[in-house]
């Protein structure tokens, strides 16, 4: 058992460990393919066709976003100035619509048709995406306590074009909602984009490297109240989104006519929760503490199992006898199997209203040896009922005297045995 305490302490402390300070994503140069959403979610059409695809939102390989552009909705709890700045960008005048890597589905002015579910069903699955640069994201908290939740968010971004690229390339960032506290009360959509902020000060050459750098704080988190709650930090996560141009060899440039804007790179983040963000030095009280609980149980189990091997064990029954007068009678058969230890018995009695007779002589018994004795007891006619409490007694070499251990037998025609 004490091994299995160690064990214990051993996956808590690696358990601690095993998660970072902060949240990060690595490089991925082939997907996800990106889908963006743009719905009013007050639209009970339009929340039964993202029911319907509500898988994709599960698919590795699938970015899915949900954008509710302010303007365009109605009652939505989630419609937001980003949405509307977004749903700008893409040509969106129509909501329910699609964009996937920022162009509508093929044939279709917005996607918002009875056959979209299959049709997009169908882009996803014979779609294959290349991306032309490499992003990892890393998430770090900053947290004073001056307001509900994290105080801030710092995202950090390492670019890495693998092509040259325009100079109209911007990298976004957006804190997105994953998933939403239950509310009974309102469908919550998932993949909620809840804040959006573009970024310039990035490498555009192919094989350069640059950090890109920025903190949502109060001024930015309050307005579009964004709540991260330490421990359930992992319904939020960071989106890092590189759209621009290829523009193959040619030298730093703008884009040209005909050249169309395309994501070049994305990456994940969650936001990791109070636990994951434990450093040794604040972990350490926490994890002295849980090793000295532990260790006390371990002693605590493993001294009561080296109890359980010195001290004898007591078994027996009640078995029928002739009854004598107005009194009933049964005969006691007690068996004793002796610890580790040498054990001498001292006594052995019963609680009212029944009376021994016939009880064994105080005497010593030698570690690990067994032992038969049968007894009478007897009481008035009336208490038959009663069960039967035999009390023995011992003193045990090396454990102490006054060790007691009683049998609570119940009258044979129960047909019980403790």
């Amino acid at each position: 058992m004490a091994r299995a305490a160690l064990l214990i302490a051993v996956v808590l402390m690696v358990t601690i460990f095993s998660t970072g300070s902060s949240g990060h994503s690595n490089p991925d140069n082939e997907g996800p393919i990106v889908i963006e959403w743009f719905v009013d979610n007050s639209d009970g059409d339009a929340t039964e066709i993202e029911d319907n695809l509500s898988h994709l939102r599960y698919d590795p390989g699938v970015l899915w976003l949900s954008w509710h552009p302010g303007v365009m909705v109605t009652d939505d709890p989630v419609g937001n100035h980003d949405g509307s700045v977004r749903a700008e960008r893409m040509g969106i005048e129509e909501l329910p619509a699609f964009r996937t890597e920022l162009q509508p589905l093929d044939g279709r002015e917005d996607g918002n048709t009875s056959d979209v579910e299959s049709q997009l069903e169908d882009y996803v699955t014979n779609t294959t995406i290349e991306r032309l640069a490499e992003i990892t994201l890393e998430l770090q908290i900053n947290d004073g306590n001056e307001r509900e939740g994290y105080d801030e968010l710092v995202v950090q971004a390492m670019v890495t074009p693998l092509t040259n690229l325009s100079d109209e390339t911007v990298l976004y960032f957006m804190i997105v909602e994953w998933s939403h506290a239950s509310d009974e009360s309102t469908h919550r959509p998932a993949n909620v984009v809840r804040e959006l902020m573009p970024r310039s000060g990035l490498p555009r050459t192919a094989g350069e490297s640059g950090m890109v750098e920025f903190i949502f704080d109060a001024k930015y988190l309050d307005p579009a109240n964004i709540i991260i709650e330490p421990e359930h930090a992992e319904r939020w996560g960071v989106v890092a989104m590189l759209s621009g141009h290829d523009i193959g060899s040619d030298s730093p440039r703008s884009a040209l006519p005909g050249e169309n804007e395309t994501i070049l790179a994305t990456a994940v983040a969650t936001v990791p929760t109070r636990w994951q963000l434990a450093t040794l030095e604040n972990s350490l009280p926490w994890i002295i503490g849980t090793l000295v609980i532990i260790t006390a149980m371990a002693m605590v189990i493993h001294a009561e199992r080296r109890r359980e091997m010195e001290l004898p064990k007591v078994s027996g029954k009640l078995l029928p006898a002739p009854s004598a007068g107005n009194q009933i009678r049964y005969r006691v058969a007690i068996d004793i199997k002796v610890g580790s230890l040498p054990a001498e018995l001292l006594k052995v009695d019963t609680s009212p209203p029944w009376k021994i007779r016939r009880a064994p002589k105080r005497q010593i018994l030698a570690p690990g040896s067994e032992s038969s004795w049968q007894l009478d007891v007897r009481a008035d006619e009336e208490m038959a009922h009663r069960g039967v409490n035999v009390h023995v007694s011992f003193t045990v070499e090396g454990a102490g005297d006054g060790w007691v251990m009683d049998l609570r037998l119940k009258p044979p025609r129960d047909d019980e045995e403790e």
